[in-house]
């Protein structure tokens, strides 16, 4: 991981202060702290290669699988990893065990009790670590922008996306300032984590569970600053003692805690561009009204438009910018099982025998006994539903199955059981943990899924009640299994040589798309681990993998293919 630490080291006032951190799943390897890390990606990848590389290097066994932070991260790792005999590194939003380190380790560092998220705020200008022109470049910019006022005309809660010139980044900016309290600007990359702080569904935990990228650039008088920064900024001779533009910066979720090159770009060019937008807005209320709100600023390039995110149901979920693997990992392990859950086959106890087990490591740990109970209570009807009514043993559950029962059937079949609602995601993260050390089976992205509160909680709420076929209920189900489609989690609906997968499926075709939706599973992985890991590429490679195994015959299937199989069936059904 490479986390911006919030702290102030009085002997560096130009310290951006990073934890480069190496660890296993019981284990810290090494903790180095870094006063200037790298704010663009190819540093940070070198930094963290050297770091495993010398881990490796000291007796470490070069692991399997190396989970960081960040997608574009991971991406950037996999070449310099792989020479060092590393054949996976994937992303994961939550790294548990490094996650308590590194909480404890920014708490104690900053005598900071709350956790306030991977933000750095330095004590100067110069722990950015930009040259002097791009400084000068930032500050005229900031000091035009403040001159300008936009904020007269832009409220807080007015929400403006910039696309850049070449349509590879997006912004959404928040101007400060309309309520007469803190002036500046924000911008966001993450709409829908703005769109919870401007509700305030997000007011209490600030920006500890925000995971996008934000900058912040704010005004105000020189005694807001540290001593270091306002003899910094008094040198620039830009401002004098009695003016409220003295400006100053914070991130969260950027590379190292800085500003690559690329987002330096952004912020220049928001600043410059945004007073204009709302100049144009202002003389042109009446087209904007009729025509729409987008507006490209001539000089910059950007293009700006008014958002109305005021959404009563904002989308919950993201599409992934790339994929991930999603299968369970261990020697147990086994994606493709699945029983028929009438059968009686022994897949349901071994399952129920892992829960004892646990519950009985729990008590021997002399666990609190109310969260003894609420483990297992939990636990059991997870397994029960996951296996018994579908026939999924915990050595084939997929994160698809994880996102199914979250936000699908728990909602569903559970509605009255607010507090299990309350304490089931906690019991999973315990179970799963212990699984992973005890049991030769985990479930890499399980921790992320499970942290998702907010998911979990607006899906409990927005479930309208009633049946299965209810409009209302079919699509509040869309929401989910559009979300499972955008991350390559479902199989395609065409089926060769026969039209469509059905929706009232007979014996047989129900029979081999419950093989399909595993098989899909294993493809995707497999697929991934080979670093297909784009939407379209995989979606092109699974669609041919899908096409190939259905015209394939089946020694089970009498040596039919399953396009032969459905198409037979089809045709001797008869209606009721």
């Amino acid at each position: 991981d490479l986390a911006p630490v919030m702290m102030f080291i009085e002997s560096d006032p130009a310290a951006r202060p990073a934890a480069v951190i190496v660890a296993t799943a019981e284990v810290i390897l090494r903790c180095d702290l870094v006063a200037h890390p790298p704010a663009e990606l190819d540093g940070a990848a070198t930094l963290l290669a050297d770091a495993i590389g010398d881990a490796i290097g000291k007796g470490a066994v070069p692991p399997s699988i190396v989970r960081v932070r960040r997608a574009d991260l991971a991406e950037a790792l996999r070449e310099p990893l792989l020479a060092l005999g590393v054949p996976v590194v994937t992303s994961a939003a939550e790294l548990v065990h490094l996650d308590e380190f590194l909480t404890g380790l920014r708490r104690q560092m900053t005598s900071i009790e709350r956790d306030a998220g991977a933000m750095s705020n330095p004590a100067t200008w110069a722990a950015w670590g930009f040259d002097s022109p791009t400084l000068a470049t930032i500050l005229d910019s900031a000091a035009a922008f403040h001159a300008a006022v936009p904020w007269r005309g832009l409220t807080d809660s007015d929400v403006i996306r910039i696309d850049s010139r070449d349509n590879t980044t997006t912004w959404y900016a928040c101007v400060l300032g309309s309520a007469g309290e803190a002036f500046g600007l924000a911008l966001y990359d993450n709409v829908e984590e703005l769109a919870e702080l401007l509700e305030g569904r997000n007011e209490d935990d600030a920006f500890a569970r925000h995971t996008g990228a934000v900058v912040s650039l704010t005004f105000g008088p020189r005694s807001d600053l540290t001593p270091e920064m306002r003899k910094e900024l008094a040198k620039t001779k830009r401002y004098d003692a009695g003016s409220q533009a003295w400006p100053s910066m914070w991130t969260l979720n950027t590379i190292g805690g800085g500003l690559s090159r690329a987002q330096v770009s952004d912020l220049v060019a928001a600043l410059d561009a945004i007073p204009r937008f709302a100049d144009w807005l202002f003389e042109h209320a009446e087209e904007v009204v009729e025509g729409g709100l987008v507006h490209v600023d001539a000089a910059t390039g950007y293009t700006l438009s008014l958002m109305d995110i005021g959404l009563a149901s904002p989308r919950l979920w993201e599409v992934p910018e790339y994929l991930a693997l999603a299968l369970p990992q261990g020697d147990d392990a086994d994606a493709r099982a699945r029983h028929d859950p009438d059968s009686l086959e022994p897949t349901m106890q071994q399952d129920l025998d892992r829960l004892a087990r646990y519950v009985a490591a729990e008590r021997a740990e002399r666990a609190p006994a109310k969260r003894v109970q609420d483990d297992e209570m939990a636990i059991s009807l997870f397994v029960n539903i996951v296996n018994g009514e579908f026939g999924i043993p915990l050595r084939a559950f997929s994160e698809r199955d994880l996102r199914i029962f979250l936000y699908d059937i728990f909602p569903r079949k559970v509605m009255r059981a607010g507090d299990l609602a309350r304490t089931l995601r906690a019991s999973l993260r315990r179970f799963f943990a212990w699984m992973e050390a005890n049991e030769r089976l985990s479930y890499p992205w399980a921790s992320a899924v499970l942290r998702d509160r907010q998911a979990f909680d607006e899906r409990i709420r927005r479930f309208p009640g009633g049946g299965f076929r209810d409009e209302d209920v079919a699509k509040w189900m869309r929401e989910l299994y559009d979300d499972l489609d955008d991350r390559l989690m479902t199989p395609e609906t065409e089926f060769e040589g026969v039209g469509e997968w059905g929706r009232e499926m007979g014996f047989e075709e129900a029979r081999l798309f419950a093989q399909l939706e595993r098989e899909w599973m294993s493809w995707r992985d497999g697929f991934i681990r080979k670093g297909i890991t784009w939407w379209e590429d995989l979606t092109d490679a699974l669609v041919e993998r899908q096409r190939k195994w259905e015209r394939t015959p089946q020694q089970a299937l009498g040596r039919k293919s399953p396009s032969a199989v459905v198409k037979r069936e089809r045709s001797t059904a008869t209606d009721p």
